[in-house]
């Protein structure tokens, strides 16, 4: 949110036509589908999502564009999306599915159109998925499988990204039209483990989960085939919590990099933070590492304490050759009195064994190269020493709506101390990034977040934002800018309050922000920017007044406030409080809605005295 002041005087002396700019709908008014999506659950109807509450709640969304091909045509669509996850929460499935295996299936249908459902695999739409243009450039990243309300459009469609260019995605773009509900069924494999008539072992093998989601289970015989093919034995040194070296361990070791492989997530871990927890649980018992601990250079030292080798972390096969098949994790030292012995954990074949690896969820990077990783644990540890309260943060968007919504988390100061980083130091022209998941960002200077910003329960403007009235000022609290923790850890945002109840700040709450970086003197001023008055004719009283403006490339939105005098005095310095003219993001064209020309008015000035009329405008984008 980069601010800029310029004033701009307009006199009777500037004429200009008037333009009359009505506000377009975003949306649809009325459905011709069913009531609803009716959601099945290995074939147990667990709910129906109405369409209406889909459309209450994305209908103030940004637009997203996805791509498609279908024997080899190219097609775009850009709506506002409900994601499948959002919508699966409706029906108390979001978690359920979050964890289901890679093989379960999703098929969803109009009743009337069954031949065209869209029938695909859970590891088909958890895949990184993006939307490209028609010369194969990537328009948005990491687009995330919806049902979306296309712009313009009276019906729903699901939706979801193409792993490259090219992919026919089309033919699973299924569209609701009839007058009967849409069915959604998510059918998942029975794990022969829980099924009674299936006459296994219990506990085949050690279920992989990657920050709360399942991505597969590796058979004990496959570790058992893949240990047979060693040819050497590996020896490992330890250390007993007393300081006491212990007899050496050897055997024939499966390496944790290819348990890491064997479920694909091989470059994700070779990728993944030193921080990365790793967390083996065997029965009721659990041991947690980090990744610096399996991962870092480790090492085999002889009874002197000479390094003799570089091992690697794995499983060791006990027992091989004979019945008693358990397994042991071991791994290294890093120097010869490093006390490992307590984390040589053996688990036996006959229990499933789970490992979780959790990813720290947020990365602070400073300007002078220094960073830090945080948990979502660190992040709500982090709020409770700090005690700060929960505050209810009132906001509006470009369109504008007003909205009050409860939030809480520790304050921006605090995370940023964490790398050493001390916010009133910084300058007023730094520019901090909240950068998204999806590749979004916003970008706010320093200046901004030190302002001092409020919460005002009773903003909502019922005066078409002709200026701030007492009643909207009245019961404001002063709020503190946040990292927000109340809405899990796939949802990090950054949150802040209104300088004035004019002020329109939600579209910089950045939605599950992945990292947080100081850049030094970013701020960018654009001198010559000033809003000018459309064509040129005489303004009579009665007329309206709207301005022209043009916003610098790379910038999708703005605002201009102003004052007004009639009787040829100066009028005062334009702020927050005064009359809003607001210019936004176009959210009603297909496939213009990022082009600053084509932009939505929502305020004019009315002249009641043109010959004497002054105007003094502030522009801030």
């Amino acid at each position: 949110m980069y601010v800029k002041t310029m004033k701009n005087r307009v006199s009777a002396l500037f004429v200009a036509l008037v333009m009359m700019l009505s506000l377009l709908a975003v949306g649809a008014s009325a459905w011709t589908g069913g009531e609803g999506i009716e959601v099945y659950w290995n074939d147990e109807k667990v709910g129906t999502v109405k369409y209406d509450e889909i459309y209450d709640k994305i209908k103030e969304y940004n637009p997203n564009t996805y791509s498609s091909h279908k024997n080899g045509s190219y097609k775009s669509y850009v709506g506002q999306v409900y994601h499948l996850n959002k919508f699966l929460g409706k029906v108390n499935k979001a978690e359920e599915w979050a964890s289901a295996p890679a093989e379960t299936t999703f098929e969803l249908y109009d009743p009337d159109y069954v031949k065209n459902a869209a029938k695909l695999t859970k590891a088909e739409l958890d895949e990184t998925r993006n939307a490209y243009d028609e010369s194969g450039n990537l328009i948005e990243a990491a687009v995330k499988p919806g049902f979306m309300n296309e712009s313009g459009k009276d019906y729903f469609q699901f939706v979801y990204g193409q792993k490259e260019v090219g992919e026919n995605t089309n033919s699973n773009f299924a569209k609701f039209t009839s007058d009967k509900n849409a069915v959604l069924k998510i059918n998942v494999p029975t794990d022969p483990a829980d099924d009674p008539s299936e006459d296994e072992e219990q506990g085949d093998g050690i279920e992989i989960y990657w920050d709360d989601k399942k991505v597969g289970t590796v058979n004990y015989d496959q570790i058992v085939d893949d240990v047979s093919r060693a040819t050497s034995t590996v020896k490992y040194s330890a250390v007993n919590g007393k300081g006491d070296r212990t007899p050496d361990i050897e055997g024939y070791v499966y390496k944790f990099s290819q348990l890491m492989k064997a479920v694909e997530k091989d470059k994700d871990w070779e990728n993944a933070s030193i921080k990365t927890k790793v967390e083996i649980a065997y029965g009721d018992d659990k041991k947690e590492l980090t990744k610096s601990e399996l991962f870092e250079d480790r090492y085999y030292f002889d009874e002197s304490g000479n390094k003799v080798n570089r091992v690697n972390a794995g499983l060791m096969d006990i027992g091989r050759g004979t019945d008693n098949r358990n397994f042991q994790l071991v791994y290294g030292q890093k120097t010869a009195g490093e006390k490992n012995k307590s984390n040589f954990y053996t688990f036996s074949r006959n229990v499933i064994t789970k490992i979780s690896i959790d990813t720290p969820e947020l990365t602070i990077k400073g300007p002078d190269g220094q960073s830090d990783e945080l948990f979502f644990d660190d992040l709500n540890t982090l709020w409770q020493e700090e005690g700060s309260k929960k505050y209810s943060y009132s906001s509006i968007n470009t369109h504008p709506t007003f909205r009050v919504e409860e939030y809480y988390g520790p304050t921006l100061k605090t995370v940023l101390s964490k790398v050493g980083i001390n916010l009133d130091e910084l300058s007023d022209t730094d520019v901090i990034r909240f950068l998204g998941a999806d590749g979004r960002y916003g970008d706010i200077t320093v200046k901004n977040i030190k302002a001092t910003r409020y919460a005002f329960p009773n903003g909502k403007s019922n005066n078409n934002f002709t200026g701030t009235t007492e009643a909207q000022l009245k019961d404001k609290v002063e709020v503190p800018f946040i990292i927000d923790v109340a809405h899990t850890k796939a949802n990090i945002r950054d949150i802040f309050g209104q300088i004035d109840p004019q002020d329109q700040n939600r579209s910089y709450y950045v939605s599950e922000i992945t990292t947080i970086s100081v850049l030094k003197d970013a701020a960018t001023e654009y001198k010559d920017w000033s809003p000018t008055i459309a064509d040129g004719g005489k303004y009579y009283e009665g007329a309206k007044l709207d301005f022209d403006l043009v916003l610098p490339e790379g910038v999708y939105e703005g605002f201009v406030y102003y004052t007004a005098s009639t009787d040829g005095t100066a009028p005062a310095e334009p702020s927050h409080s005064d009359i809003l003219y607001n210019f936004a993001q176009n959210q009603s064209d297909d496939i213009d809605y990022l082009d600053p020309k084509k932009a939505e008015f929502y305020n004019s000035y009315v002249f009641t005295d043109a010959e004497k009329t002054i105007i003094n405008v502030k522009t801030y984008i």
